[in-house]
């Protein structure tokens, strides 16, 4: 759980017990995901009713969502921001070390993407997208701020990345907390949002990055699950030359451990790949134990 506040108070010392606040947790939490598939459903109905042209009965179902309500009161109306995350949906089960050969080998030609497969990857993607902006975000901010002796303010850090994944909700809904965003004169804000959706500026992951995040948990849109280990289990030397042997690069290992902390990624032992080698040729990528 984290909790973001503006400015700092002091607060009375919980008198629960730790057992107590890991059980309020996990209620919060699975009260929070039927919020969440409450307010999808309703937004579904929404889409329905536009499809038929019925604009003034889906005006009925248009409401904030509670994470941007939330998003809103505490970006103009100085309340804390609660959010509730269960990160073990995304974690991927650890592969057992005897699944794989020791020894195999890649062939660059024979790799495809699985459509199908890319679209159960969408929460990791996100997740590396949302970690490799706010690395990107706060090193930006950090500079810009010591150059004009300016406090790193959390405020500009969650304004920016409203903006940036403004596309996790329809536009209409954005309008919901304009009027609160007009009532502190933050017109910069709702411009912003406007241009993101006439622009279409979503954040990007480049060709390097997308591998990394597509491999990190397992090979299965690749195609060679069977043989690989994912490459959170290989030495960071071997999994550079992975990237090397897909974009045609010479990625250096120093850049790749770089891209790989951006992405909040952090390699597992016992590692499976220690040792990776290019062909002559560039198509094929000879990895051991």
């Amino acid at each position: 759980m984290k909790v973001h506040r503006k400015p700092a108070r002091a607060h009375a010392r919980s008198r629960l017990s730790k057992k107590q606040v890991a059980a309020l947790v996990d209620k919060m939490g699975r009260r929070q995901e039927e919020i969440l598939k409450g307010e999808e459903s309703l937004r579904e109905n929404r889409a329905e009713l536009m499809k038929v042209g019925r604009l003034d009965l889906a005006k009925e179902f248009l409401f904030a969502p509670v994470l941007l309500q939330d998003l809103a009161n505490f970006l103009w109306l100085d309340q804390a921001l609660v959010s509730i995350s269960n990160s073990a949906e995304l974690a991927a089960p650890p592969a057992p070390a005897t699944n794989f050969p020791k020894t195999f080998e890649l062939d660059r030609a024979a790799i495809r993407f699985d459509s199908e497969t890319i679209g159960n990857r969408a929460p990791e993607i996100l997740q590396a997208l949302h970690a490799k902006f706010r690395s990107d975000l706060r090193d930006r901010l950090k500079a810009t701020h010591k150059r004009q002796s300016k406090a790193f303010d959390r405020t500009d850090e969650l304004k920016e990345w409203a903006i940036q994944f403004s596309f996790l909700f329809p536009f209409e809904e954005w309008t919901c907390v304009f009027p609160i965003a007009a009532l502190a004169k933050d017109f910069d804000f709702i411009r912003r949002i406007n241009e993101a959706y006439e622009q279409k500026l979503w954040p990007r992951l480049d060709a390097e990055n997308s591998l990394i995040v597509l491999a990190w948990h397992g090979f299965e849109i690749f195609g060679v699950a069977h043989k690989s280990p994912p490459l959170k289990r290989w030495s960071d030397q071997a999994a550079c030359e992975f990237v090397n042997l897909m974009t045609d690069g010479k990625l250096k290992i120093n850049a790749y451990q770089q891209r790989k902390s951006s992405l909040s990624y952090y390699s597992q032992n016992p590692k499976l790949v220690t040792y990776a080698e290019i062909s002559q040729d560039g198509t094929h990528l000879s990895c051991q134990r």
